[in-house]
Formats: C-alpha cells, sequence, structure tokens
C-alpha cells in the first residue's frame, strides 16, 4: 500500500466536506494525514495507517507505542472535527441574520456565536494534545516508558518539557514563540469574547448585527460596553470578531503543525519504527 493524499484518498464525510474551506489555511492537516495517518478500509470501518515497530521492543513497550500512535490520529481527526464545527457555527451565525424580529433570534445569535469559540478552544486543546503524544513518543525512545502510559500521558508538561527539549537557542526561541503567540489567542479566545458574550450593542439602522468593543479586557462589565459604544470608540460585529478568530486560528496551528510533522518524523525515524503504507 502506498503513501495516501488526503485531497483524494479520504473517505471521511467530515473531512471531505471541509476540506476545501479548512485547508485553504491549514494545509499541514493533510500534510499530517499523508505522512502519518492514512485511511485502510476493514470490515467497513476506516482505520489508520499503522506502524511497523521492531520485534526488538518488548509486548509492553509495543503496546505503549500502539496506545499513543492511536491516540494522535483520534487527536487529530477530533482537530479537524472542531474547526469544522466552528465554520459550521459560523454559517448558524451569519444565517440568523434573516431571523431578524423572531423570538428566538437574540438567543441564536449568541449562542452561535458562543459555540464558534467552544470548538476553538477544543481545536487548540487538541494541538497540545498531540504535542504531548509527541512527548509520550520521546520517553518511550528513552524507554522511560512508566506502567500506565494514559496517566503518564495526563502528567505531561508542555513547557517544562519544551524548555528540556529544546535546549539549543533558537529552536526553543521559535517554538516558544509560536506557543506563545497561540496561549495569547486562546485567552483572547476565551476571556475576552466567550465570557463577556451578550453584551453586545446593536447601532441604528443596523439592529440585526451586534457590536463588540474591538478591545475587551478581562473584567469588562456589561456597562462597560455600552460605555464604550456612546463614547465613539471603535468596535466590530460579532460575525466579524468570529471569522478573525477562525482565521487566525487555523493559520497559528498550521505554524505549530509544520513543526510538529519534523518532529515526529525524526522521533518515530529514531525508534525504528516504521508506518505501514
Amino acid at each position: 500500500m502506498a503513501k495516501q493524499d488526503f485531497f483524494t484518498d479520504t473517505e471521511e464525510n467530515i473531512e471531505k466536506l471541509y476540506k476545501d474551506e479548512i485547508l485553504k489555511l491549514f494545509p499541514n492537516y493533510a500534510v499530517f494525514w499523508n505522512e502519518f495517518i492514512g485511511q485502510k478500509v476493514e470490515s467497513n470501518h476506516f482505520k489508520p495507517y499503522g506502524l511497523i515497530i521492531a520485534n526488538t521492543y518488548p509486548q509492553n513497550e509495543i503496546d505503549n507505542i500502539n496506545y499513543i500512535y492511536e491516540r494522535m490520529t483520534m487527536a487529530h481527526y477530533t482537530l479537524f472535527c472542531s474547526l469544522a464545527s466552528a465554520h459550521y457555527q459560523y454559517s448558524l451565525l451569519t444565517d440568523n441574520y434573516n431571523n431578524y424580529g423572531s423570538e428566538t433570534y437574540h438567543f441564536k445569535h449568541w449562542d452561535s456565536f458562543e459555540n464558534i469559540y467552544l470548538r476553538l478552544g477544543n481545536a487548540f486543546y487538541q494541538v497540545y494534545h498531540l504535542w504531548k503524544l509527541f512527548f509520550a513518543f520521546k520517553k518511550a525512545l528513552y524507554r522511560q516508558n512508566p506502567i500506565n502510559m494514559k496517566v503518564a500521558i495526563e502528567n505531561i508538561k508542555i513547557r517544562p518539557e519544551m524548555k528540556q527539549y529544546y535546549s539549543n537557542g533558537s529552536s526553543e526561541n521559535l517554538v516558544q514563540e509560536k506557543f506563545q503567540d497561540a496561549n495569547i489567542l486562546i485567552k483572547a479566545i476565551r476571556d475576552e469574547s466567550v465570557h463577556f458574550s451578550r453584551i453586545g450593542v446593536r447601532f441604528e439602522g443596523d439592529n440585526a448585527k451586534y457590536y463588540l468593543p474591538f478591545n475587551i479586557s478581562k473584567n469588562i462589565n456589561w456597562s462597560d460596553a455600552f460605555m464604550s459604544f456612546s463614547r465613539g470608540e471603535n468596535m466590530i460585529s460579532t460575525d466579524r470578531l468570529a471569522c478573525k478568530h477562525i482565521l487566525t486560528t487555523e493559520i497559528s496551528i498550521n505554524e505549530l503543525h509544520e513543526l510538529l510533522i519534523q518532529e515526529i518524523s525524526n522521533i518515530i525515524a529514531s525508534m525504528r519504527i516504521l508506518i505501514d503504507y
């Protein structure tokens, strides 16, 4: 079996439905899929490539490596589904403008808005989980396998692992910088948009849209948002804000994925493991 191509070979319905939209800014999803995941059909079920592991490994270590690999395929697919759901919720938000004036308009607008950010937050969670799994692979390489790999993965702390692994200056700074950018974006999504939603104001003549202050502080009250409007401060519509964050999320994750693909390729080669194309 040859290495597959995501664009032509995926048969998964959600991936087929949203691949053109998501991969505009997140093409490394396809690269990761091509290199490590792929697709086999067995007993009417889709399965990833799988691994070919040297028989010099004890069985418990083989089991741990296969567990890490399966978790990796799960996290990667869940990442895509989270982004797809964010796009879907965005379409619900904008489609709801046609229902302005209905009793459910206000609720549906903010429900979709909040759901967008819940999905983006989960997308970032899956990225962190994928990096945890990379460090779990590294522990397996150096025979640092605890008995319970599930607990070991949960106990991995990204920042200390990054600092120890990227100890040669420039590489460390590059990776830490990208993670810092991601953390800033997560904070903006979680603290500045979701926790303080339903505080939007509507401009006369544009009643279908809600607007938020362009810069929302963490401890803002509803009254502060209305004062920002009355003072003529910069405002942004909720649909533009959500669109901006979807796009910047995908760009940020794509950059982190580029590094992750390199690292997983290197660690798998070091472990004398082959992808079962």
